[in-house]
């Protein structure tokens, strides 16, 4: 059984076609792999893989819209660094497999941006995670969905380090969530991270703490959008030529607004 390997600068696009191979090693250089599928053929080996082989060597490895089936690890990274975007990273169903291995006995580091990753989904409690973080890792998951733990969807050792700043969950992730986000369970049970709510109101990418304060900033044409529900009483004066709009996102709104003395319910 043949292992490939790579320790040079490498651009592949798979041009949307599947490869099956029993394991790819990269062990220096930076590798970009897109569009397509790679296909794991061996038990014994993660589909890709970098590894810095007795702490020589930089591997850097870029997957953009690529998918990783396996029959061991979907994407292992044991020394060096990935960057992944886009794309469906599997495990193996059966034994303690991880769809995404970050770490080990080298230093690594992985991003993960928009991937749909699947854990083992096992029968055992020791099962495996979508993502695995071991000892002498980083890894920053930006964006995505995240299912198929048996025990632990995400699992972090000691010594690993794991920064969630968006993404589904399948599991509550909020142990692991940055600064100024937050992990909200949805009614079908999943958990979505996004930046964390403080104002009521918001103007393009500026937030007000009241509905009051934000129609006192609006200008002719721009559109007042609700972050969260909204009980407010609010007065403003009319002004000529000043048309807005309030876009409720499916927050509750309760209370009136009155102009120039005449109240409207909203």
């Amino acid at each position: 059984m043949n292992i490939s390997s790579i320790s040079k600068n490498l651009m592949i696009d798979l041009g949307g076609k599947t490869v099956n191979l029993p394991g790819l090693f990269i062990t220096n250089g930076k590798v970009e792999i897109s569009n397509g599928t790679l296909k794991g053929t061996s038990s014994g080996y993660s589909t890709v893989q970098t590894s810095t082989l007795f702490g020589f060597g930089s591997p850097k490895l870029v997957l953009t819209d690529v998918n990783v089936e396996s029959m061991r690890h979907g994407v292992r990274v044991e020394g060096g660094s990935v960057e992944i975007t886009g794309g469906t990273i599997t495990a193996a169903n059966s034994g303690t497999t991880h769809a995404v291995n970050i770490g080990g006995d080298y230093t690594s580091s992985a991003i993960i941006h928009n991937a749909t990753v699947i854990g083992p989904n096992g029968t055992h409690a020791d099962s495996g995670s979508a993502v695995m973080v071991q000892g002498k890792a980083t890894v920053t998951i930006e964006d995505g969905s995240f299912s198929g733990g048996k025990r632990a969807t995400l699992s972090v050792l000691s010594g690993g380090s794991l920064t969630i700043q968006g993404g589904t969950y399948d599991q509550d992730p909020s142990a692991y969530v940055a600064e100024g986000y937050e992990a909200t369970k949805q009614a079908d049970g999943t958990y979505v991270v996004a930046e964390e709510v403080s104002g009521v109101a918001q103007i393009g990418n500026t937030e007000y703490e009241t509905l009051a304060e934000a129609i006192a900033a609006v200008k002719n044409g721009e559109t007042i959008q609700l972050l969260t529900d909204c009980a407010e009483n609010v007065t403003i004066k009319q002004v000529n030529d000043l048309s807005f709009t309030i876009d409720g996102q499916d927050n509750t709104m309760t209370g009136s607004i009155t102009v120039d003395g005449k109240s409207a319910a909203y």
